[in-house]
């Protein structure tokens, strides 16, 4: 009989979040620091750490295939377009109206590699995996779903404000649920960890490189609004193709094949 992989699974979680967590408190020197300066000022040598442990955890059980790195890629589809154009606007925004320092925009787009690769491979590969060998597929994508938004909460550890990290959470369970419809759709991972990747980053650098006073112009205050709806309609595209028959029956045959 098959060892039920959930228990290592969420075991795997609470020490990748405790690392990630505990990780930032401790570069930070135990103070309180917006998640903007945390990830603009220096390497987050506890989110590499995390991101090690994870990929050690799947070659040495031999996940590489089951968590969505393989051969097979269906990137070919509408959903990437919504994402990508709304990336290349937050892109071309800061470009034009910001004050971006060059070390700092390295800094950013390493450091959201690593978020990206860190989170998708632990929510949408580890757990997602984990949790299709033993309930179904709506099941195991609402539970998802729902422990990755959970998980930001306790960004307000680091922060010190867990009326935003909730709100985070909110926004962090619907963009979860595009990832994780790309990840179903490409039967890999790559894509969702590129988007993600890509997502984090534009988002960090509109924060950290836009000055406040330009954020008082008409065209920034249309651009964070609609930034700021942007993960929900990130949802409901998701919902959309996560509800298809022909995309559920095509994962779940590849998941519960190997």
């Amino acid at each position: 009989m098959k060892k039920n992989p959930i228990p290592f699974a969420l075991i795997l979680l609470v020490i990748w979040a405790t690392i990630t967590l505990y990780g930032s408190i401790f570069l930070a020197g135990g103070k309180e620091v917006k998640l903007d300066e945390m990830v603009s000022s220096q390497p987050s040598y506890s989110i590499f750490l995390a991101c090690f442990i994870l990929l050690v955890y799947m070659f040495t059980r031999k996940l590489t295939t089951d968590v969505g790195f393989n051969s097979t890629l269906n990137a070919k589809h509408r959903i990437y377009i919504y994402p990508m154009v709304m990336i290349s606007l937050l892109l071309v925004v800061v470009l034009w109206k910001g004050n971006v320092d060059a070390g700092t925009l390295l800094l950013v787009l390493g450091n959201t590699f690593v978020v990206g690769v860190s989170e998708e491979l632990m929510f949408r590969g580890i757990l997602l995996n984990s949790f299709v060998q033993k309930y179904s597929y709506l099941q195991s994508i609402l539970v998802v779903s729902l422990l990755f938004g959970s998980v930001h909460v306790l960004n307000g550890f680091v922060t010190g404000d867990f009326a935003s990290s909730t709100l985070q959470a909110f926004m962090a369970t619907f963009s979860g649920i595009l990832f994780l419809a790309m990840r179903i759709k490409s039967i890999n991972i790559i894509p969702a960890m590129i988007v993600h990747w890509l997502w984090d980053f534009v988002v960090f650098i509109f924060i950290t490189f836009i000055p406040k006073e330009v954020k008082s112009e008409p065209l920034l205050i249309g651009v964070s609004l609609l930034f700021g709806i942007t993960p929900i309609v990130f949802g409901i595209l998701g919902i959309i193709e996560c509800r298809k028959k022909d995309t559920a029956e095509a994962f779940m045959k590849q998941q519960l094949s190997n």
